[in-house]
């Protein structure tokens, strides 16, 4: 292995690597613009110069392979003088205009002006002017006065989705972006070249002038728009949702995802979201107090599973619900006699080919490891409907599912229960007509968790926002309706619950969320393996009521 001497300081280099490439291994930065660690190699933009021993001229770091004994200077008076001309040549015909873009505080040529310009333009006449509010897409605004021509956004449509709709055109300092004639950038994965333009000339529709990025907290999750589980950070602002974007994790998503799950936070501000706890009362739903609404719906299904016996009750829960509520309804199935635990399946078209999984649930996996795999092939689903037309199903407990929209349940005489209790965050109207019971529950970017996604891989799920309302995590709804069923109450948070399924789920054993971390880990047995049928042993308190 060849061995590099970066600013005085030896390292060792793997074969083929570029300068560029160790000095970011060891936290060496040298700036960048058109180089990205998921794209090829273009060299155009020339701000990584460095000087090399030897050479008869600095050198671009990202396209220099190290060769053993090469010496390095990131920082020497040739390397930082050869950077700003290269800024002077970027910021020629720039516009000045930081203060109402929306890159102003994250643009890489804002950051590198600073540090590598010289604080002045020599330029003399007009600068070139562009198209500055280009529509190319259904989601992208180009400005092309902006565009520092790195290359980036073409090559991605190149490499990464293959679509091309991207090019650059013309020559010397008439060069400009632009789409392809006769092409818009349409495809599926277009918010991606707004997150690696290294300035203002891409942006999002869904995005542009929402909110200046220095006022935006960030909080590392997982998308739940399919059995992938993409990386992300969730953006917030005054406790709403301001963007997604994709968080680095090579094992997977790389650096992308896609714009359904881009921008997938645009469902929690639809209608319908269920804010407070209800109870049926002369003749309709009312608002109750959460003690009220969980001794109801317990009294429902208790009373249910004592007078009709075992398999009474049943649930059929969304396969987006965390490891850990999914847990908690087992467990409550468990205390019901219940047998039959459903998730149904939600499959729209094929795979993409490059993220997006036409499985759209992100916790089937992690259904199936701890309910079985036929409580995820659609045999227990078949069984309950079953159950519900023969009259051996008597109550029914549906979490964030849309019953009468899944296919052979339009018709199903729902009617036939004795206790229908719904969970969830948006309520089916044709549901809750029916329903003795409705608890709101909190959603994806609300609360903390755990799933487990397509290749097996458990990874964390955290909150982002105050749940909406009167909403309450799942795991602590069911832990509460198990407390009535007399186990001791022991859950304080999310966290509390994974402890207990480490101990006690072979899947899960001596998983915590420090190890799974930020990335996530493998499961080493990710096979079906049902919940405890005895009593766990206790791991804590329970949050107070609100």
């Amino acid at each position: 292995m060849p061995k590099v001497i970066i600013d005085d300081v030896e390292y060792e280099a793997k074969d083929g690597q570029t300068i560029i490439e160790v000095a970011d291994e060891h936290g060496i930065n040298i700036p960048r613009f058109c180089y990205h660690p998921g794209l090829t190699v273009a060299g155009n933009c020339r701000i990584c110069l460095v000087e090399v021993e030897k050479a008869p001229k600095p050198m671009i770091a990202c396209g220099t392979p190290v060769m053993d004994g090469m010496v390095v200077k990131t920082q020497s008076k040739l390397a930082r003088w050869s950077r700003q001309g290269v800024m002077e040549f970027l910021l020629l015909n720039h516009p000045l205009d930081c203060p109402i873009c929306d890159k102003a505080g994250e643009c890489m040529l804002q950051w590198y002006s600073v540090e590598h310009g010289s604080g002045r333009s020599r330029l003399v006449g007009e600068k070139n002017h562009f198209d500055k509010r280009l529509d190319i897409g259904e989601h992208i605004i180009l400005d092309q006065e902006r565009c520092i021509l790195c290359s980036r956004c073409v090559r991605f449509c190149d490499e990464i989705t293959g679509t091309s709709e991207l090019g650059i055109f013309q020559r010397s300092s008439d060069a400009v972006l632009n789409v392809v004639p006769g092409k818009r950038l349409d495809n599926h994965y277009s918010g991606c070249v707004t997150d690696i333009c290294p300035v203002g000339a891409l942006t999002l529709k869904e995005f542009r002038f929402g909110a200046r990025v220095w006022f935006l907290e960030d909080t590392a999750t997982i998308c739940p728009g399919c059995s992938r589980g993409c990386n992300v950070n969730v953006s917030v602002r005054d406790n709403e949702i301001a963007r997604l974007l994709p968080r680095t994790n090579t094992n997977v998503n790389d650096y992308w995802m896609c714009d359904t799950g881009r921008l997938i936070y645009q469902e929690l501000s639809e209608p319908g979201r269920m804010e407070t706890p209800q109870v049926h009362d002369a003749g309709t739903l009312q608002r109750a107090p959460w003690d009220r609404a969980t001794h109801t719906v317990w009294k429902l299904l208790h009373q249910t599973a004592e007078r009709y016996g075992h398999g009474a009750v049943a649930a059929v829960a969304s396969a987006a619900a965390t490891n850990e509520e999914i847990y908690l309804l087992r467990c409550l199935m468990n205390d019901l006699d219940g047998v039959e635990i459903a998730f149904p399946e939600h499959v729209q078209g094929e795979d993409d080919g490059i993220l997006l999984n036409a499985d759209r649930t992100p916790n089937r996996r992690g259904a199936a490891i701890l309910c079985g795999d036929e409580a995820v092939d659609g045999s227990a689903l078949q069984r309950i409907r079953v159950g519900i037309e023969g009259g051996q199903v008597r109550a029914l407990l549906v979490m964030d599912e849309d019953l009468p929209a899944l296919e052979g349940w339009a018709d199903v005489p729902l009617a036939r229960l004795d206790a229908l209790v719904v969970m969830g965050a948006f309520g089916c109207p044709q549901l809750l007509q029916r329903a003795q019971a409705a608890l709101p529950l909190a959603v994806w970017a609300e609360i903390d968790g755990t799933y487990v996604n397509f290749q097996g891989r458990v990874q964390r799920l955290r909150a982002a926002v105050r749940p909406a309302g009167e909403a309450r995590p799942g795991w602590r709804v069911l832990a509460d309706l198990r407390a009535l069923a007399g186990h001791e109450e022991r859950y304080q948070s999310a966290r509390d619950v994974m402890d207990e399924m480490s101990a006690t789920v072979p899947a899960f054993q001596d998983l915590t969320y420090p190890s799974i971390g930020e990335g996530g880990l493998p499961l080493p047995d990710a096979q079906p393996s049902g919940a405890p049928e005895a009593e766990p042993s206790p791991s804590g308190g329970v949050e107070e009521s609100a």
